[in-house]
């Protein structure tokens, strides 16, 4: 079997998912290139790469996976967005209260009062989840109370 060059590698990497560039530039790194920057750019004219489509369709699966936007911002980050292209890709998500709306439906059904175990676990996971506190408060007792 031939081995394949950086760029066969890379093109199937970016045939699994969508990628950003500080992804490919890492991959590049892994796979021993020393100056990453011609293929990156080759990438970028056959607009295989870009980031704002990596941005705004990982927002688009997070959020169906009923992710906050402060965990949703966090994952963008790690993958190398810039705060403004981060601002972007959440520009327009839905309210915070509406997911978490969502989750309460997901998990409990149609409203209805928990009892404090089950209050305190769904605020906890809520929490964890990056969902701020005030919000789930709010959220958790106008569910809650219908």
């Amino acid at each position: 079997m031939k081995p394949q060059s950086p760029l066969e590698l890379i093109l199937h990497f970016l045939g699994v998912r969508p990628r950003s560039i500080a992804e490919v530039r890492s991959r590049l790194a892994r796979y021993g290139v020393e100056d990453p920057a011609p293929i990156i750019q080759q990438l970028l004219d056959a607009g295989l790469l870009n980031d704002t489509d990596f941005a705004r369709w990982l927002v688009t699966s997070r959020l169906k996976q009923l992710h906050s936007p402060r965990r949703i911002r966090l994952e963008l980050k790690h993958f190398g967005l810039s705060p403004d292209q981060i601002d972007v890709a959440l520009h327009g998500s839905p309210d915070p209260k509406i997911t978490i709306r969502r989750i309460l439906s997901k998990k409990f059904g149609n409203s209805a009062p928990l009892d404090d175990l089950a209050r305190q676990k769904i605020i906890s996971y809520l929490l964890r989840q990056g969902f701020a506190w005030e919000v789930v408060r709010e959220v958790v007792k106008s569910w809650e109370s219908e």
